[in-house]
């Protein structure tokens, strides 16, 4: 049964094979981010502060509205529009828990990864001159006092994300390998 609903939702076949595996790329990174969001729309009814509750719902949104988009066939804008909200959420969250030395900044590298599973080469090396540039401008902000102190945490907490960064870029990396 759920074979059959992903079946249905996947996006129609297209003329271009290699736009049909892009298109591929980009349902499941669609997909996992819709199931990924979600779980998170749950852990913020437990957790304040609840305000995320309406940032779950947002992005649950944004996720149903690009499925649309996707569907249309409009495969190449869907994957820049997610892989640039997915890059703007990333620079949002490590902007306020302490930059460049925030353990999520090694979050762009999945962004990376995606860019290049839905927009190709190039998208991956447009992300990358972004992050580096985005980087470059949180420690300048950080050194000039813009950015609020850094939040420490636990250690168990940083290895917790390094192990989502590095289970999400190795699940990204076997996607690619099997385009």
């Amino acid at each position: 049964m759920f074979n059959r609903l992903l079946k249905r939702l996947q996006p129609p076949p297209l003329e271009d094979p290699a736009l049909n595996i892009q298109a591929r790329n980009t349902f499941a990174i669609l997909f996992a981010a819709f199931v990924l969001t979600t779980l998170y729309l749950f852990y913020t009814f437990w957790f304040p502060p609840y305000w995320q509750i309406a940032v779950a719902v947002i992005a649950l949104g944004a996720e149903i509205g690009l499925w649309f988009l996707l569907q249309k066939g409009q495969v190449v804008l869907t994957g820049t529009i997610l892989t640039i909200l997915l890059w703007l959420a990333i620079v949002i969250e490590v902007s306020l828990y302490g930059g460049v030395r925030d353990t999520g900044f090694a979050a762009f590298v999945i962004v990376i990864v995606i860019a290049s599973l839905t927009m190709g080469v190039r998208g991956s090396i447009v992300f990358a001159v972004l992050t580096i540039l985005a980087g470059a401008g949180m420690v300048i902000a950080e050194m000039n006092g813009a950015l609020p102190p850094r939040v420490e945490v636990q250690a168990y907490a940083a290895l917790l994300s390094h192990v989502i960064t590095i289970g999400a870029v190795v699940a990204l990396l076997s996607l690619a390998i099997r385009s």
